[in-house]
């Protein structure tokens, strides 16, 4: 008879999935402008915020937060770029976004000798990242971050002991629930950003004709400067455009695509979410890191990001 996977998670410990790392982080003064360029050179969607005057993590600040700041000073539809990037205060500290998302104003704190299944569990509720305490103290060389990409990494790793699950379909799974907000090309990024934050997601499809030809992104606003915070009030295409040149085509899957075709290309695309399209591709839906790790999850509730 074959085993659960819930089973193969709980004869694991969270130090099964930690690997060798330094943990970067950044003091409650670091400038908004720093931050995006350590979260663009690094390759990071967040970073822990300790504050050495308490000896403690204050937050874990991520683009979501920053796309929060930012949509925040969209007052207007006539704002044009200057007036948009005179609005900015790119030497804002950090320590003024923590808690701008509800995931940023708690750190969600695991310990690394914890059964796995409990980390599949915080990670399958909405929240994206966790400190993982590997040694007892208060120093940030004590802890290490760990992802939901991370966790869909370890599923690629370790996918033949999973079972028959990652063979089912994304239709079969329920993970094909019409959950899509998306965006047309004329629409301003920043009314865009704004509608995003108010239905607490990260992304958002952009459509054409009904059918999905880009995906905008909290992840987008990484590496931006005081320089160039003005193109955010220009319309969608406009601004892929300008931050790409040739902008990237979505992430897209079937609805019968299998749980470990879905795994496999979100690793290998380093997405966080794979739009379901149909022949037309017209979007049918959403699968984020989230929802796959839900199925995963002792307690199975719906991600809170889509």
């Amino acid at each position: 008879m074959e085993q659960s996977p819930l089973h193969f998670l709980k004869e694991k410990t969270i130090k099964d999935i930690c690997k060798p790392q330094t943990l970067v982080w950044v003091p409650p003064e670091t400038t908004l402008e720093e931050t995006l360029q350590l979260l663009h050179d690094h390759d990071f969607l967040s970073v822990p915020v300790f504050d050495k005057e308490t000896n403690k993590f204050i937050g874990i600040v991520s683009v979501f937060d920053i796309m929060i700041y930012l949509s925040r000073h969209y007052k207007t539809q006539k704002m044009d770029e200057i007036d948009f990037q005179r609005s900015i205060n790119a030497k804002a500290p950090v320590a003024k976004l923590v808690g701008l998302s509800p995931e940023s104003s708690y750190v969600w704190l695991v310990h690394s000798f914890h059964p796995l299944e409990n980390l599949f569990e915080t990670l399958s509720m909405g929240v994206h990242r966790a400190l993982v305490e590997i040694e007892n103290g208060n120093e940030p060389s004590k802890y290490q971050i760990i992802t939901q990409s991370d966790i869909i990494q370890y599923l690629k790793d370790t996918i033949n002991q999973l079972g028959s699950i990652v063979h089912r379909t994304a239709d079969d799974l329920g993970l094909v629930q019409g959950r899509i907000i998306s965006a047309k090309l004329k629409d301003v990024t920043l009314q865009v950003l704004r509608k995003m934050t108010q239905k607490d997601v990260n992304a958002v499809g952009v459509v054409d004709n009904e059918a999905l030809v880009y995906s905008l992104s909290a992840t987008d606003l990484r590496g931006m400067t005081r320089n160039n915070f003005g193109i955010i009030s220009r319309e969608v295409g406009a601004f892929l455009k300008a931050r790409y040149g040739d902008i990237p085509s979505p992430v897209t899957c079937r609805k019968d695509d299998t749980l470990e075709e879905i795994i496999n290309l979100m690793v290998s695309t380093q997405s966080s979410h794979l739009w379901i399209v149909d022949n037309a591709k017209k979007p049918l839906g959403v699968i984020t890191h989230g929802d796959v790790i839900n199925l995963f999850s002792p307690v199975k509730k719906p991600p809170f990001e889509f």
